[in-house]
């Protein structure tokens, strides 16, 4: 399915908006067909967040695992709190940690959206669930720390806020992790491209154009990482491309504030 069609993007992207639009007629099938689509969508989740397949609609950015959660709220919109529990539970025990993270992620996001906006849940499940699956996908990410793991795998900005949110130690654990990682080279690249993203805006004609490359912000990336040791190694390394890339956001983000 990574293979790429037409405009550049895979296989992946064309198979999941096909199966979007014919959601409803999913939506309507028994609950064993509706698990075993939902865990086989988990199970490749990691494997389809591949970056060709991103793209900005109102700048906004939608990538496969945007359309993979859209198509499990969809399909789990009609079965009653209790079985999504035990579909979602059981699902995501199938999963690699990127999509265990972003999963959780979105589904606090949407429901904070939910209650400040009034807006309909897109997918909810029991307060137990929703423990267990906070407390399995942290053992999993303190795992992947310890075997040396954690530091290859995508998302990774997303990961450590995911940690740091659910240790509620104020980022304590997870900065000491990335301390020891300064030390290592390797390391500091990996997160001079895990801290830097590409950011859009809109044109006179509304439409949307890459603007260029931006830092996280320092206060979010203070609370997992030390900002002063990091940028210094930074300093450190420069003459690497995706050094100097971060170190060009840094400083344009400096200038701007």
């Amino acid at each position: 399915m990574k293979e790429s069609i037409y405009d550049g993007s895979t296989k992946a992207r064309l198979i999941l908006e096909e199966v979007l639009d014919r959601s409803d007629e999913l939506s309507k099938t028994l609950l064993p067909t509706k698990a075993d689509f939902v865990r086989t969508l988990f199970e490749l989740a990691d494997e389809l967040d591949v970056e060709q397949d991103s793209q900005i609609y109102s700048q906004i950015r939608i990538d496969n695992f945007r359309r993979i959660f859209f198509l499990v709220s969809r399909l789990c919109e009609s079965i009653d709190i209790e079985a999504r529990s035990n579909v979602i539970l059981a699902s995501l025990k199938t999963s690699a940690l990127g999509w265990r993270v972003h999963f959780l992620n979105a589904i606090k996001e949407n429901l904070a959206k939910a209650e400040n906006n009034k807006t309909v849940k897109l997918i909810e499940v029991d307060q137990d669930t929703e423990q267990q699956m906070l407390d399995e996908t942290l053992a999993k990410l303190r795992d992947a720390a310890h075997d040396g793991t954690l530091g290859e795998k995508k998302r990774l900005c997303e990961l450590l806020y995911f940690w740091r949110d659910t240790t509620k130690d104020d980022g304590a654990e997870v900065r000491q992790w990335t301390e020891k990682q300064l030390r290592d080279d390797k390391m500091v690249i990996r997160f001079a491209c895990a801290f830097v993203h590409d950011y859009y805006t809109k044109n006179a004609d509304d439409a949307v154009v890459k603007y260029g490359r931006k830092l996280e912000k320092p206060e979010n990336l203070r609370t997992i990482i030390d900002l002063e040791k990091f940028r210094h190694r930074l300093n450190q390394l420069q003459g690497n491309p995706d050094i100097d890339d971060c170190l060009r956001a840094w400083q344009n983000q400096d200038r701007e504030r």
